[in-house]
């Protein structure tokens, strides 16, 4: 069983791709293991393409399964770089997320900005955050 596994952001970030030479956009999320698209995705965007049937299972973030139409083995091209994998068509209204499968392909990095800042006790001792907790 492949493991979809994705964080809610707010901020998502929107990914310019290519797939079978059609340039559309994805949410990139560096912690969703495949790439998937929804059925509207599928049919409006890429055209209705012939799609493969397949028995592999794939879960959401909370742990449910996402129903499969089936899959399509494409070529993509990401940040200007090409390569071959394979799509998920997900019968539900899902995102349409851009996954590790296909950025690692394409050694695509994603730059994380941490969110905490430095803290300090007093004026000359600093200290910094590690794992949530303060350190001289």
């Amino acid at each position: 069983m492949k493991k979809l596994s994705s964080t809610r952001d707010t901020k998502s970030k929107q990914v310019p791709v290519y797939i079978s030479g059609k340039r559309c956009w994805l949410e990139g999320d560096s912690g969703a293991s495949e790439t998937i698209v929804s059925k509207w995705f599928w049919n409006n965007v890429l055209g209705k393409p012939t799609l493969q049937r397949t028995a592999e299972t794939i879960t959401d973030f909370s742990g449910n399964q996402v129903r499969l139409m089936g899959k399509l083995k494409c070529d993509f091209k990401v940040n200007g770089r090409k390569n071959q994998g394979v799509l998920y068509v997900t019968e539900g209204h899902t995102s349409s997320v851009l996954g590790r499968s296909w950025t690692d392909k394409v050694h695509l990095k994603w730059i994380l900005k941490p969110k905490i800042k430095p803290q300090f006790k007093k004026k000359k001792e600093r200290c910094c955050v590690v794992n949530n907790r303060s350190q001289l």
